[in-house]
């Protein structure tokens, strides 16, 4: 008995999507907010550079942060772009950040319907620029899987920095090791 109940403490905690309520409206990036509301109501932080009103947005970035970071990581990169006519957003990922159940890991299946959801609500916002997915680290692992799956949204560019792509099991032994040391 005893052996169950320390097993069972070892099973990962997996969020769920959520059921969305009856006013929901869809999703979208509430810029004033700083919300990214995804496709089942669910509202992730969000870090917003846009162009100035008067200034034709060129090029949309979506941009995804690495583990334990959120979507300001991109502080100094998204003003940079936005004075040049690109509008950046960079939503927190599941779990991570200003975003719900934080700790909890999502799990590729959400993460990559988040991805989905970001990349279809740029479009509609911005219908005439060029969308590009820039991930960092675990950014790229999750744009990576979501890009390369079945029925991937289209995009114009892909940007892996440092992209996180090794998991334990292929890992060499003498490696893996010494991340337990």
């Amino acid at each position: 008995m005893l052996l169950a109940l320390l097993l069972a403490a070892c099973v990962p905690t997996i969020q769920q999507a959520r059921q969305p309520l009856a006013e929901f409206q869809g999703p979208r990036f509430d810029v004033a907010a700083e919300r990214f509301i995804s496709f089942d109501g669910a509202e992730l932080g969000l870090s917003a550079w846009r162009p100035a009103a008067d200034q034709e947005t060129s090029a949309v970035i979506i941009a995804l942060h690495g583990m334990n970071d959120y979507g300001n990581a991109f502080y100094l990169a998204g003003p940079w772009f936005a004075e040049r006519g690109v509008a950046f957003y960079a939503y927190d990922q599941r779990g991570f950040g200003r975003s719900p159940s934080r700790g909890v890991w999502a799990g590729e299946r959400l993460m990559s319907e988040d991805l989905r959801t970001a990349i279809a609500v740029a479009r509609r916002a911005h219908p005439n620029a060029a969308v590009t997915v820039l991930g960092d680290s675990m950014g790229s692992a999750a744009a990576m899987a979501t890009l390369g799956a079945e029925n991937a949204p289209q995009i114009d560019r892909l940007v892996l920095a440092a992209p996180g792509v090794w998991g334990w099991s292929t890992l060499p032994d003498a490696y893996a090791l010494t991340l337990w040391v």
